[in-house]
């Protein structure tokens, strides 16, 4: 039998373009499949890049709007109105929300020179590239677009879900961690069409870190307190009678009660020049030296003009919130809840001061914010604190 040469060439086409295609095919799967991986392992890198945004811009807003909010304008601001009560900081938080396929900041850009309002944008943007990108912004937020994917966005707290952790303007709950949750949709070209993927972020690291910085303010303004104190117990001890105290008398009296002096260099350097008739210091009885009349906001500027270089990054704990400085803690007469009780000024340094005075030792000073959270208030003495939101100094 005589076979066709041209047949045999024909069945050989025949198959070559059989296995072409099926090579196409696994080829293009083989395509897909690396398109499909890529576009997951990318997604790992954004949620990564996510997490470090939040950390990286919650910083850069906290640390630029530190001495913003921290600032009391006049002697007679109200109570706690500084941090996020204040008027400069009431539309700002360092926490994002979501809108559709936007992060959101709310952030009070006017209260920022323009200088300062450049920077902190560039670091927020940046923060984000490249899963999220410049969208807009305007005198009270910031935007970023983060695509399609980007379908949800929340935060796990203690008491539940939220879309929002930090409501601007009120108090900065860090007392709880929250654990953002980001939820990204993928689009897949294999397999199904799509798929959610839910990443669980965490910010516990620049929380500690955050609290520990809400410590060292404490711990910086009591040390300044406990240093006025000391000081001008070893100028009065050396200053004896008839013209000074009794060195008895001395050592009952709070002296750091000078840290809130109009003027931080005569409450400094001057010692009691005592009246040999009423037993009373006399030329200390001054609001340049002892002031007669108090309130938050008073003996804050005072201490920050006087001790902290008018610092006032210290009037703000770790996360932006206000602090309260109370002076003498017998004054409150067994209350437990700081918040509730008022400042009065100790009796003027005399002798016998123990008899005469209307507050008496042992003298402490209390650093704190007003959050509660989880059975723990900030506020109450009679509940246990961590150092970051109460701290105490005891002369």
């Amino acid at each position: 039998m005589t076979y066709s040469k041209k047949a045999f060439t024909l069945l050989e086409m025949a198959f070559s373009l059989a296995i072409m295609a099926l090579l196409s095919l696994a080829l293009y799967r083989w395509s897909d499949r690396v398109a499909d991986d890529t576009m997951v392992k990318q997604e790992y890198l954004n949620a990564y890049r996510f997490e470090a945004g939040m950390k990286e811009s919650m910083i850069a807003i906290l640390e630029t709007f530190e001495g913003t909010c921290g600032d009391i304008p006049s002697d007679v601001t109200s109570s706690m109105a500084w941090g996020w009560g204040s008027s400069s900081c009431a539309n700002t938080s360092p926490l994002p929300r979501r809108s559709g396929s936007e992060l959101v900041y709310d952030i009070n850009f006017g209260s920022l020179s323009a200088g300062m309002q450049a920077s902190l944008k560039n670091k927020i943007i940046s923060a984000y590239a490249p899963m999220c990108r410049h969208s807009s912004d305007n005198g009270t937020s910031l935007t970023l677009f983060c695509g399609p994917s980007f379908t949800g966005f929340q935060y796990d707290t203690t008491s539940g879900i939220v879309n929002q952790y930090h409501t601007p303007g009120a108090a900065f709950n860090m007392l709880d961690t929250p654990t953002p949750i980001l939820t990204i949709t993928r689009s897949y070209t294999q397999g199904p069409a799509t798929e959610t993927k839910t990443y669980r972020l965490n910010l516990s690291d620049v929380w500690q870190q955050r609290l520990a910085y809400s410590t060292m303010k404490m711990e910086a303004v009591a040390r300044m307190l406990k240093n006025q104190y000391n000081m001008k117990l070893a100028k009065e001890v050396s200053n004896t009678s008839p013209s000074g105290l009794n060195s008895v008398d001395d050592e009952l009296i709070p002296w750091h009660w000078t840290a809130f002096g109009d003027n931080s260099a005569t409450a400094a350097t001057t010692v009691c020049s005592k009246n040999i008739g009423t037993g009373v210091c006399d030329n200390l009885n001054t609001n340049n030296i002892w002031r007669s009349t108090t309130g938050d906001a008073l003996l804050w500027r005072r201490f920050i003009t006087g001790l902290a270089s008018g610092d006032y990054k210290y009037t703000v704990d770790g996360f932006g919130n206000p602090l309260r400085l109370y002076p003498i803690i017998t004054q409150r007469n067994g209350a437990t809840d700081l918040s509730t009780c008022s400042v009065t000024a100790p009796t003027t340094p005399r002798e016998p001061y123990v008899i005469s005075a209307t507050i008496k030792p042992p003298y402490g000073s209390v650093i704190y914010n007003a959050v509660s959270s989880g059975g723990v208030n900030c506020a109450n003495l009679s509940t246990q604190a961590p150092s970051s939101c109460r701290y105490t100094v005891i002369y």
